[in-house]
């Protein structure tokens, strides 16, 4: 598939035709990052457990311009496992943009999912540029994933290691990845550029657990929930004793009220669109999701 451009030709070929190094070397580039490896590369889009990512990338006379890969997904809803889709970075090198390239490479996986007829949802947590790019596309703003602040008392308890589980509770609302065990190791592994620790109460039975990083905020010690499992009030104690160990004295979950004294500090902008699915892609329909900073934070 070709597209036409006002200062260069270029054609879209499938990302599986294109080295591994010359899609790094272009993500590089557009993102301005020198901190993108082949290690990295591997870890996010050979080697999760829900596949291996494929896409299309955009090439000239004188190498890659731009790239848009897509990582196969599981979703949960209620009605089951449903197959997903994540755009998993994507862009256009500087000498390339304002071409309509990267609508171009989102419109050639948009027309090959239409014309399969398999049922998808496709979720991104999209930077104002590619959520209006997104949304011109036909894509819904589906809305804005708070980050939510709160104070925590932290209560000094023995910690363990935890090897992280889905929480196999029932989801309060919506779809939500639906994690496995292998799935949640790659997720927090330390490819990703944060630092992970994975816990639970070292003196009890219970199966509770928080996989947590932190950060400072404002001058303030804060513990980002990340992932849990178990019961709210076992929850709540690791991440108490979670909060004693770190010496910090705020929490930062997604999606998650806190109570009274919590506040908005931040968002995950939301863009989905969908085949075949009776899904909550609607614009406005956050409702319909069931997420945490393991599903939107920035990695992802």
């Amino acid at each position: 598939m070709s597209g036409s451009a006002p200062l260069a030709a270029y054609d879209i070929v499938p990302a599986a035709d294109c080295a591994d190094a010359e899609i790094v070397e272009a993500l590089a580039a557009a993102f301005d990052r020198d901190d993108l490896t082949a290690e990295w590369f591997r870890w996010k889009h050979r080697e999760c457990p829900f596949g291996p990512s494929d896409g299309w990338v955009a090439r000239d006379e004188r190498g890659v311009v731009g790239v848009r890969l897509f990582t196969p997904w599981r979703w949960c809803t209620t009605d089951g496992e449903v197959v997903g889709l994540r755009p998993l970075d994507g862009g256009v090198v500087p000498r390339a943009r304002r071409q309509g390239i990267f609508a171009a490479l989102v419109r050639t996986e948009m027309e090959r999912r239409r014309a399969s007829g398999e049922p998808v949802i496709v979720l991104s947590t999209s930077v104002p540029a590619s959520r209006a790019a997104y949304v011109k596309l036909g894509w819904s703003a589906v809305g804005d994933l708070p980050h939510v602040a709160a104070p925590v008392v932290p209560r000094p308890a023995r910690l363990a290691d935890w090897d992280p589980v889905p929480d196999e509770r029932s989801r309060r609302s919506g779809i939500g990845t639906s994690w496995t065990a292998d799935a949640l190791r790659w997720r927090f592994r330390p490819e990703s550029g944060y630092r992970y620790e994975s816990v639970r109460l070292g003196l009890s039975d219970d199966a509770a657990g928080l996989v947590y990083r932190v950060v400072a905020r404002r001058g303030l010690r804060t513990l980002v929930v990340e992932h849990t499992a178990g019961a709210d009030a076992a929850v709540g104690r690791v991440i108490r004793a979670a909060a004693a160990k770190e010496r910090a004295v705020v929490t930062l979950r997604a999606g998650h009220s806190g109570g009274r004294s919590s506040r908005s500090v931040g968002r995950s902008a939301l863009t989905s669109w969908s085949v075949a699915v009776d899904a909550p892609t609607e614009p406005g329909r956050l409702d319909g999701w069931d997420l945490t900073f393991a599903d939107v934070e920035g990695v992802l």
